[in-house]
């Protein structure tokens, strides 16, 4: 026996879609939703 060896391999590779983050929006869009929460949280004290 060897391990870390499948014996029933597919006949082919499995195509992924990857996806492509672009993080720079991400951020931005995160900070706005940060800062909106802290204003709001501001406002009830």
């Amino acid at each position: 026996m060897i391990v870390g060896v499948n014996r029933y391999l597919a006949d082919e590779e499995a195509a992924f879609d990857i996806m492509e983050v672009d993080n720079d929006a991400v951020r931005t869009s995160q900070l706005a939703r940060l800062a909106q929460l802290k204003a709001e949280r501001m406002v009830k004290r």
